[in-house]
C-alpha cells in the first residue's frame, strides 16, 4: 500500500495498462468467437454490414441480411416459394422489419406472409398469415395493406367476386387489425 501512495504517477501507469490490457484482450476475444466460444465467419456483405454466422446458427447485424431461404426452410415446399422480402419499420422503434412473402400453388393464388424483426441477431416472427386467396400485401406507410379475394358461392378459384383489404398496425407489442374495408370486383387474372 505504501509504494501506491509514495509513488502515484507509477500506481497510474500500472491501472491504465492493466484497463488498455483488458480493453485489447476483449477486442480479440470478440473479433475471434461469439457467443459461447463459436467461430465467427462472414457468411455475406450488405449495404448494412457483414452478416456473421456460428457452427449451426446465425447472428445477423441487419434484418437485410437475412437468408430467409434457411429461416423459412420448414414452411416453403409443396410448390412454395419465397416471392417477396421488403422492409419497413412498422413497430416504431427506428429499425425496419421484413415483410416475407411467400407465393403457393393452386388457382387461387395463395399466399403465405411473415414479419419478421430482429432479436438479438436472430430473426424473430412477430406475425404470419397463411392461405390468403389471390393475395398481395405491403407496407403503406406505418402500416400494411392485405388485399385478398372474396368469393361467392359459384366463384371459380381463379376469379373471385370481389376483393376485401385488411389493414394492420403495431399496437403496444403486436400486429392487430385496425380496419377491413370491401373493395370492388377483382379483375380477371
Amino acid at each position: 500500500m505504501k509504494f501506491w501512495q509514495d509513488h502515484p504517477k507509477a500506481a497510474t501507469a500500472v491501472v491504465v495498462l492493466i484497463g488498455l490490457a483488458a480493453t485489447l484482450f476483449l477486442v480479440i476475444v470478440s473479433r475471434t468467437s461469439g457467443p459461447a466460444g463459436l467461430k465467427k465467419q462472414v457468411l455475406a456483405h450488405g449495404n448494412s454490414g457483414a452478416v456473421v454466422a456460428g457452427e449451426g446458427q446465425g447472428a445477423y447485424t441487419s434484418i437485410q441480411n437475412v437468408d430467409f431461404h434457411q429461416v423459412l426452410s420448414s414452411d416453403l415446399g409443396d410448390g412454395k416459394t419465397i416471392k417477396s422480402t421488403s422492409f419497413g419499420d412498422i413497430n416504431g422503434d427506428g429499425l425496419p422489419e421484413a415483410l416475407v412473402v411467400v407465393a403457393d400453388s393452386g388457382d387461387d393464388h395463395p399466399i403465405d406472409w411473415y414479419l419478421f424483426s430482429l432479436s438479438n441477431g436472430q430473426p424473430d416472427r412477430l406475425f404470419e398469415r397463411h392461405q390468403v386467396a389471390n393475395g398481395d400485401i405491403g407496407f403503406e406507410g406505418p402500416r400494411l395493406v392485405e388485399r385478398e379475394g372474396v368469393y361467392a358461392p359459384g366463384d371459380a378459384e381463379c376469379c373471385p367476386s370481389s376483393m376485401k383489404q385488411t389493414f394492420y398496425v403495431w399496437k403496444g407489442d403486436a400486429l392487430v387489425v385496425s380496419q377491413v374495408e370491401a373493395g370492388a370486383p377483382a379483375p380477371a387474372p
